[in-house]
């Protein structure tokens, strides 16, 4: 673990799709080229159902390299139920009682 890396903060963007959920992450500090890692895609088990345990487990992998990491942005794509959102934004919040992403700010569709 560095140094650097426990300084450098990334914000994480998740975007609530119809068809699937798109992961990704943004930091003034880091290279775009380095952001790209952090760009996953995860398929819907089943229709309006978001894998939140992937996205818990993702979370956790960027809190342990990033701790100062606390900022995430939740885009859901119109139509997506209000539960949902509400399920993911649990998810990015706790993880077993610890804070991972306690800051999770609602955003329109970038689309």
């Amino acid at each position: 673990q560095s140094l650097k890396s426990e300084r450098i903060k990334l914000t994480v963007i998740v975007e609530l799709r119809k068809s699937n959920m798109r992961l990704s992450a943004t930091s003034d500090e880091i290279d775009p080229q380095a952001l790209d890692q952090f760009e996953q895609l995860f398929d819907l088990p089943q229709k309006g159902v978001y894998p939140l345990q992937e996205l818990n487990e993702y979370l956790q992998s960027i809190k342990r390299k990033y701790p100062q990491s606390d900022t995430l942005i939740l885009i859901p794509d119109e139509g997506v139920i209000y539960e949902s959102i509400i399920q993911a934004m649990d998810a990015a919040r706790n993880f077993n009682e610890s804070p991972l992403f306690p800051n999770v700010v609602l955003s329109g569709s970038l689309g």
